[in-house]
Parts: C-alpha cells; structure tokens; sequence
C-alpha cells in the first residue's frame, strides 16, 4: 500500500485546489471553485499524527440543483460522523471528532462521503450532465476543537 499525503489543515476544492493531493475515488474534474462526488461515494486519504484533542471537520458544499433533495453521510475511518441535508446554494456543515476516530499510528486516514441519492441530472431533464452528482464541495477543514470554557470551582 503507497502512503498518502500528510495532512496540512485545509483542502480547498476546484480548478487550483489542493484537494487532488488526498482525492482517492469518487471525484470528478475539478471546476471553478468545486470539485463534485462522481458516483455515490467519494474518499479522501491522509496521513495525520494521532491527534491529543478532538478535532472538528468544516466542510462547504453545495448540493445538486434538482428536485430530489440529497443526503450525505460522512465518515472517518468507517466511524459516522455526520448527516447532511443539502438545501439550496452553499452551506457550511461542521462537527466534532473524537481524538479515538483517527489511526492511532497516523499513516492513513479515510474520510468517506456516502450519498445514496445522487442523482444523474440528464435524467431528471436538468440539463445535460451525465454524471451522477449530489454534492459540490468547496473547501475542507480539519483542526483542533475549541476547548470548552474554563469552569469555576470557587465558592
């Protein structure tokens, strides 16, 4: 197995992204300023030290203009993370990782986008793509979780 690209904070998507340098399966060509799940699952791989805090994943992606509303589950290293909704235009989805998702040994990670009802628009008379989308994404990032407040214990 080939080791993948560490991990440098943000993948940002589109003609001129760096998005390409963990993009494994399921992406198609980039296009200004997004890069769209080809098919009904795409994965990105990277190397990251074993985290010593959660992490939070913020993602910016734009669903498929189509009647049929799109789903998204995203996972880590097989683990759920999260769902989204796609509603219409650009939306920011952000969750909280647990430390314990990520490879204890760092060398590879996978993030991996499921959407079940990608769709061909063609075929819903939405114009002339052939290729089965559902979400567009923007940008990528992946950082530390803030720490919640300090609390008192003076009394």
């Amino acid at each position: 197995m080939s080791s993948v690209a560490n991990w440098n904070g943000t993948m940002v998507f589109g003609i001129g992204g760096n998005f390409q340098n963990w993009a494994t399966t399921g992406w198609s060509a980039p296009e200004a300023g997004i890069t769209w799940i080809d098919g009904y699952q795409a994965t990105l791989e990277f190397a990251m030290p074993a985290p010593q805090a959660d992490q939070t994943l913020e993602l910016a992606v734009l669903p498929v203009d189509v009647r049929i509303v799109q789903h998204m589950y995203t996972y880590l290293n097989g683990l759920f993370l999260g769902f989204v909704v796609g509603k219409r235009g650009l939306q920011e989805f952000t969750v909280t990782i647990n430390r314990e998702f990520f490879r204890p040994d760092g060398l590879r990670n996978t993030l991996t986008f499921v959407c079940p009802k990608a769709v061909r628009p063609r075929d819903l008379g939405a114009g002339l793509d052939r290729r089965i989308l559902s979400f567009a994404f923007s940008l990528l990032s992946l950082y530390p979780a803030k720490m919640p407040p300090p609390t008192s214990t003076e009394t």
